[in-house]
């Protein structure tokens, strides 16, 4: 899975490179591509576990309204905390207190490992 920060940034890159056209409508058209336009377009790309995205951040204190960039990065990062890292935590967990057998195989401890990962991944 992308980190939050690599997929912003890959995402707003698209806008830097529209950024003169971007401008030019925003002069013509008094302000028609604004930040929150943007955060809309961030909004679609989301997907799984990170939809739908809430109007208000509930990871940042007093709960602003995702409609920049910043905001919706700052509720990005907070829910891939929660899903990504405090599942990982927990799979690390239920690990750390399962029944091995001699006989296991890295192999074998990969696909407990992943299932463990997954099944906290849903919950």
């Amino acid at each position: 899975q992308e980190n939050p920060e690599e997929y912003y940034e890959r995402i707003l890159r698209v806008f830097e490179y529209a950024e003169p056209v971007i401008a030019s409508a925003n002069a013509n058209v008094n302000n028609t591509f604004v930040d929150a336009n943007k955060c809309d377009i961030l909004k679609t790309k989301m997907a799984g576990k990170y939809t739908p995205v809430p109007a208000n951040d509930l990871y940042t204190a007093l709960n602003p309204a995702i409609n920049t960039p910043a905001t919706f990065l700052a509720w990005l990062k907070g829910k891939y905390t929660t899903e990504t890292v405090g599942s990982k935590r927990m799979a690390e967990r239920f690990l750390s207190q399962e029944q091995f057998n001699p006989t296991d195989t890295p192999d074998i401890l990969t696909i407990i490992y992943r299932e463990l990962n997954q099944k906290q991944a849903f919950q």
